[in-house]
């Protein structure tokens, strides 16, 4: 299967507007349909594939009497890691920059000094006049343009450290769990479960690492759904908005151009399943290095029963 991690992600809206363009006539002149559904029909498209697309994610739970509560986005778990902790609570991070500005300042002489020395144009105060609380020091003979330089230093909350993967507690867990999560074959007597919007554990307290596949599709800026930029994925969403299209025309035709209309939806039809074949084979493909990995694996997977 293609890995989440290094597939990379274009907007749809390229290819909505290819179809608007090439199907003006529908849009434009008769105004028997509209653009309106065709970014929630990109999100079908996506939800075909079921978890290959959905954004993987990451959160660090924080255990309070067995149970802490999953992120809102959360639709089926990946991994799930128990955590030592180490250095919880505000730290101060060992990592330091510096910047430098260049200011200028304007010299203000202090209350009975002559003002000789300084620029024309500033207030002195008179000889007799009592200085108040907030006068300024003297700023005579001090350079006009200096440099600062700042320090900025961070804070983290805390730092953690992976040591041991849960085993799901029961069949339900596990029905919660993706296809190739590794915590299906973990031998481990520390457990979780997932109640509700909760995970529950074997342990009272502690840290709990989730990576987990998220709710919906992420989106661009202007809000249109990011799609692979694979060939066979944009083709498969091309047929199938073209398919959507005729689709509605056919439920809404009651004229002559019905037997028109069906011929058109028929074509679309069988190319975008043809189409949706092809990115689905695609999807679950591996790669050369993915392949390569699976061969070692299964070179190795008898190792754990040599005696050494």
């Amino acid at each position: 299967m293609q890995d989440y991690s290094n597939t990379k992600f274009i907007s749809c809206q390229k290819v909505i507007a290819r179809v608007i363009e090439e199907l003006r006539s529908y849009f434009f002149t008769g105004g028997s349909v509209d653009d309106l559904l065709m970014n929630e029909w990109v999100k079908d498209c996506i939800d075909k594939f079921e978890y290959t697309y959905l954004p993987i994610k990451e959160a660090v739970l924080d255990m309070c009497n067995y149970k802490c509560e999953l992120p809102c986005d959360f639709k089926a778990v990946r991994e799930v890691w128990m955590c030592a902790t180490y250095y919880k609570g505000p730290i101060t991070s060992p990592h330091v920059f510096y910047y430098q500005t260049d200011c200028r300042i304007s010299p203000s002489p202090a209350p009975a000094n002559d003002c000789s020395a300084c620029l024309e144009g500033y207030q002195c105060f008179p000889s007799t006049q009592t200085p108040t609380q907030v006068a300024l020091p003297s700023l005579c003979d001090v350079p006009d343009d200096y440099i600062v330089t700042h320090k900025v230093m961070t804070t983290m909350n805390f730092s953690f450290q992976v040591t041991t993967m849960l085993k799901p507690g029961n069949f339900r867990t596990i029905g919660r769990c993706h296809d190739s999560c590794p915590n299906k074959d973990v031998w481990n007597i520390d457990t979780f479960d997932i109640i509700g919007n909760y995970l529950h554990t074997s342990f009272n307290t502690g840290t709990i690492y989730l990576a987990y596949y998220a709710t919906a599709a992420e989106q661009d800026e202007t809000g249109y759904y990011l799609i692979p930029d694979n060939e066979p994925f944009q083709k498969y969403v091309y047929y199938y908005l073209r398919y959507m299209i005729f689709q509605q025309l056919f439920d809404q035709s009651t004229d002559e151009g019905f037997q028109a209309l069906r011929v058109k939806k028929q074509d679309s039809e069988e190319k975008m399943w043809h189409y949706y074949t092809n990115a689905k084979v695609y999807a679950v493909s591996d790669d050369i290095y993915g392949l390569q990995r699976r061969i070692i694996r299964s070179y190795n997977r008898n190792n754990r029963f040599k005696l050494r």
